[in-house]
């Protein structure tokens, strides 16, 4: 029996992805019929794929996806999934009581400017790669700076802060619970009152926010098939075989995202998205837990799921707002094609 879905040493994701670009793209439901260039299924709307094998038809290189397709290698685009992940339980013991990500909410690619007092015009002291962790040691009276060290201040907007919370009191002592913060895009896994993971999520873009409230895991995929459209109800979306899926409030989820980087940002169209090595790791320790071997299980009144509290209404990019210091430690639906990702 081996952990599903199967990941090659050294793999982030199992297989390859890919999505596909380009106008008037046809799929075709065979190899016959790809090399005959006949019946091709046109594809509309974002698609990404999962891909099995490469196959030369004359001189063109096909792809073959998962579900048995046959696309041409020039309108496939591979994804590089993130190689980013959180901190355990062991790294969080060895940070400050409260710790954060620097990280740029309008650039997040960029370097993050360290200044030597809570001013935008003051002198920099030095500048900290995306997703630095740093020490969250107190605000500037406006609350839009944050000190990280002696004579050391971060700008607010750059720090995406694990405010450590006590459990709702609907968790039993000792349980395993997930806390997402859609403010500081900030997910903590807790055993009670102790953290024991932490890292960055992306929540729902505006428009198509995640839900706020508390939930509870009621069903677990190895994999799962998503689809859906946007807001405007024209730009639908395919995305292949997510790995590592767990469904928390009807067709929401938390899940990997293998098509981007940028955790610390609202990406998603409601979901929680997270890197493969974060999904994976939280997928194995939340319950229900999965058997050996299982693709699938599904929360009973014996062996419900864990809670997920989401809470802090995510804000617009780039603007600021005033923080206060936090005291503390801070229904069945079909499944096989969920809309939201």
């Amino acid at each position: 029996m081996r952990e599903l879905p199967k990941l090659r040493e050294g793999e982030l994701t199992p297989g390859i992805y890919a999505r596909v670009v380009g106008k008037r793209v046809r799929a075709y439901p065979s190899l016959a019929l790809a090399r005959a260039r006949r019946k091709g299924v046109l594809l509309k709307g974002s698609v990404s794929v999962q891909l099995r094998g490469q196959v030369r038809i004359r001189r063109r290189t096909y792809w073959r996806t998962t579900d048995g397709q046959y696309l041409e290698a020039r309108v496939l685009r591979e994804y590089r999934p993130s190689s980013f992940e959180g901190v355990n339980e062991e790294a969080i013991a060895e940070l400050p009581p409260t710790f954060a990500w620097a990280q740029s909410r309008t650039r997040p690619s960029a370097a993050v400017e360290v200044r030597t007092a809570p001013d935008a015009q003051a002198a920099r002291e030095t500048v900290l790669p995306p997703r630095t962790l740093v020490a969250v040691k107190e605000l500037s009276e406006d609350g839009h700076w944050v000190s990280i060290a002696e004579d050391q201040w971060v700008a607010r907007d750059d720090l995406h802060v694990a405010w450590f919370s006590h459990a709702p009191p609907q968790v039993e002592p000792g349980s395993r619970w997930l806390d997402v913060d859609l403010d500081a895009q900030v997910l903590v896994a807790y055993e009670g009152e102790r953290p024991v993971y932490a890292t960055l999520i992306s929540s729902g873009k505006q428009g198509t926010d995640t839900p706020e409230g508390l939930f509870r895991i009621w069903i677990k995929f190895a994999e799962a098939d998503m689809t859906g459209s946007g807001t405007a109800g024209n730009d639908t979306y395919r995305v292949a075989t997510v790995p590592w899926t767990m469904f928390f409030q009807d067709d929401y989820a938390l899940h990997t995202a293998y098509w981007h980087d940028r955790f610390g940002q609202p990406m998603s169209h409601g979901c929680v998205n997270l890197s493969p090595k974060d999904a994976r790791a939280l997928y194995a320790w939340a319950a229900p837990q999965v058997p050996v071997g299982w693709s699938m299980v599904h929360a009973t009144e014996d062996a419900p799921g864990s809670w997920i509290r989401i809470r802090g209404q995510a804000r617009p990019t780039g603007k600021p707002r005033k923080v206060a210091v936090a005291a503390t430690r801070g229904r069945a639906v079909a499944v096989s094609s969920p809309r939201t990702r």
